[in-house]
């Protein structure tokens, strides 16, 4: 009798971990506070706030609710679409990541991949709704120079978005006031601050050059086009056969990276293998993409490491060609947009096959060109 009704409670308790509960009357407090506490963490990480979309937190809750069942009761759930949607929607795994890490600090077990890719799913539909279609911005910047200084700024930002912007205010940062987050559009500011360290204000550098052009471009625009996406991928950042470990490789990218924009080496390289060492970075195909858990500049690029020799990549013993490694700036929103056109590489099963016999810049171009041609045709 006592090994029947064992089997009966395992029965339902196994009922419960593999059903999703369809209601949100069934949402405990306890539940919908830990959504928000790891949706106000992505916002404070990735500056995109999520915190708002209520059917996002519904979605979540009711599907988190038996997600918890199954970590205790180490009953996660197999997804054989994990590849698939890791690469076809990488901005939403990679928030799945974050997001799981959060309820891996609660419960002390680690979420699978499987289980990732069916948040990813969640995720992914919010950022999607909340993408809006590019028209004229009103832009605040954020600014204790001098008036003379500030004009100099004003004059340079109009020549380069004269046309995307219509209306452009300098205030000081105690001027200020809480319905200027309403009125605006877009935030810079010229000084490392509250604003700048909080996600509400993309950092300008009070005598900007080219590079801050094309970072400033993409927090305001977007990408608008192929060449917009292609122009981040720097030739100088690009090399072949750099390395036979992935430490080694990583390492060597993002000294060169930081050299490269004058980051703070140690910084950069402490944010990419914080994330390295919290879940594999390869993404399938042969493509593996190290990233920094955190932005840590303003600067938005990829370098790019081609591998004629594969190299084992992480415990499932993945076999890499070629490394990726993203960095999108900070605060800058519209430029994390560039996971999805980089979807476009990842689900691309022969990109690296065609990559291997002419690993030279020009060819890994025009085959990127290809492959997102068709996100920009109208």
């Amino acid at each position: 009798m006592i090994q029947h009704q064992t089997e009966i409670n395992y029965l339902a308790l196994y009922m419960k971990g593999q059903g999703s509960f369809s209601s949100a009357d069934v949402i405990s407090s306890d539940v919908d506070k830990l959504i928000l506490d790891a949706l106000e963490e992505i916002r404070d990480q990735y500056n995109i706030d999520l915190t708002d979309n209520l059917n996002l937190r519904i979605a979540l809750s009711l599907h988190t609710a038996s997600l918890i069942v199954r970590i205790k009761y180490n009953m996660q759930l197999k997804n054989h679409l994990v590849d698939y949607i890791k690469q076809t929607f990488p901005q939403g795994f990679d928030l799945g990541i974050y997001f799981a890490s959060h309820l891996q600090e609660v419960f002390h077990k680690k979420v699978t991949d499987d289980e990732i890719a069916f948040l990813a799913i969640h995720l992914y539909t919010a950022l999607a709704s909340q993408h809006q279609a590019v028209g004229t911005k009103k832009v605040l910047v954020i600014s204790s120079m001098r008036q003379s200084e500030n004009i100099l700024l004003k004059q340079t930002l109009l020549n380069w978005f004269a046309e995307t912007t219509s209306e452009l205010t300098f205030k000081t940062p105690e001027q200020i006031e809480d319905k200027d987050i309403e009125d605006y559009d877009i935030f810079l500011t010229t000084e490392h601050n509250h604003y700048y360290d909080s996600g509400l204000a993309f950092y300008v550098d009070p005598f900007p050059g080219q590079q801050d052009y094309l970072n400033l471009k993409l927090a305001i625009d977007g990408f608008q086009s192929i060449e917009d996406i292609t122009s981040i991928f720097y030739k100088d950042l690009y090399s072949i056969g750099d390395g036979k470990k992935r430490e080694k490789i990583v390492e060597n990218m993002c000294q060169k990276s930081s050299e490269y924009f004058e980051l703070d080496g140690a910084e950069f390289k402490d944010a990419v293998f914080q994330r390295e060492n919290m879940r594999s970075t390869y993404w399938g195909n042969g493509i593996a993409v190290p990233h920094p858990l955190t932005a840590v500049s303003s600067d938005s690029f990829v370098a790019v490491t081609e591998l004629p020799q594969a190299v084992v990549w992480d415990d499932q013993k993945n076999m890499v060609n070629l490394v990726l490694l993203v960095c999108v700036g900070k605060n800058s929103s519209k430029a994390f947009q560039l996971w999805n056109y980089l979807a476009k590489v990842f689900s691309d099963k022969h990109f690296v096959e065609r990559l291997l016999p002419d690993p030279s810049y020009e060819h890994f171009i025009a085959l990127l060109k290809e492959a997102i041609a068709g996100s920009f045709q109208k």
